[in-house]
């Protein structure tokens, strides 16, 4: 699955299609969520908690609701990062 791939489906999730998501809570970098979730074609939506060095959700999320990815991406290694159950735009946006 190529990154057009990947985007395509985090946006299919921002749209409230009914996608799984895999639960996880725990620190982990960017390469270890790649090849656990990613990379094995599972779609995953990255919260972040509000502890210290985190930023507001409107710097990692655009104008237009969508994931700013590479902002996240950067920003998340050796952070606490929770990959949420969800099955709608409505529980989705319950969870900011």
């Amino acid at each position: 699955m190529d990154s057009a791939d990947r985007v395509a489906r985090f946006e299919k999730l921002q749209l409230g299609e009914k996608l799984p998501v895999t639960v996880l809570t725990e620190e982990c970098d960017p390469k270890e969520i790649y090849r656990r979730y990613l990379h094995a074609n599972q779609p995953v939506l990255l919260k972040h908690f509000a502890t210290a060095g985190w930023p507001a959700r409107t710097d990692w999320i655009n104008s237009d609701g969508s994931v700013n990815y590479g902002f996240l991406w950067r920003l998340c290694k050796g952070k606490v990062l929770a990959c949420l159950k969800l099955h709608s735009r409505t529980m989705t946006e319950k969870m900011y």
